[in-house]
């Protein structure tokens, strides 16, 4: 009957099997009876049946390449001028500003560390004017973020900072760098010469004893 006539409903299928087999199927199995017998009839088509409606039903073909369609028609679609709309921060300022402040570190060892912990005794260490907040990052970076140009700063000239005799090593936050190109291996120290003679104790003796040991960053 189905091949005879697709349109044909679940309802009359049911009362023909009835009066042929003597048999009374549910509504739910003719209804897949039939949409195996609509595939086999229609390689490469798809038959959409609503189960619902077993009164007035109708018979949908819709190719397979429809939802290729359909996404050759989504990647064309495009937004009118009068549609689009840009958004635009209105915290561009404080934002900028905050970037000045923020630090990039990272506690040099293997096995992971209590950072919790390493938060809070940093907080008391550095006795900062501002409150400073720590965010955590992948290959386990630091964002360290203070209040306060004064407090980086401050807490930069009194580098190394160690936490369980491991270093902390931390540099000044450059907007738009990639964290994994970040030299965590690279750290400043105060380093303190002896035994110099009294003739040479002047500025120039301790730029040249510093650029002897390493890149010089400051001297004292």
């Amino acid at each position: 009957m189905v091949k005879a006539d697709p349109r044909t409903v679940v309802l009359i299928l049911i009362a023909n099997i009835c009066s042929q087999f003597k048999y009374m199927h549910s509504s739910c199995k003719v209804w897949i009876a039939k949409q195996k017998a609509l595939e086999n009839m229609h390689s490469g088509l798809i038959s959409l049946l609503p189960f619902g409606d077993l009164g007035g039903w109708s018979l949908v073909e819709t190719r397979f390449t429809m939802v290729k369609d359909i996404d050759a028609m989504l990647e064309r679609l495009k937004f009118l001028e009068e549609e689009s709309v840009q958004v635009i921060s209105t915290n561009v300022v404080n934002n900028f500003q905050s970037f000045e402040t923020w630090a990039v570190g990272k506690i040099m060892v293997e096995e992971k560390s209590n950072r919790e912990v390493m938060y809070k005794v940093f907080k008391l260490l550095w006795f900062t004017k501002e409150e400073v907040n720590f965010v955590a990052l992948k290959e386990d970076a630091i964002i360290v973020k203070f209040g306060c140009l004064e407090d980086r700063s401050r807490t930069f000239n009194l580098m190394p900072w160690l936490f369980d005799n491991f270093l902390f090593a931390m540099m000044p936050f450059i907007k738009g760098k990639d964290i994994d190109t970040y030299e965590f291996n690279l750290s400043p120290f105060w380093l303190r010469v002896y035994n110099i003679p009294l003739e040479y104790m002047d500025r120039q003796t301790a730029l040249d004893v510093g650029n002897a040991i390493g890149k010089l960053v400051a001297i004292d």
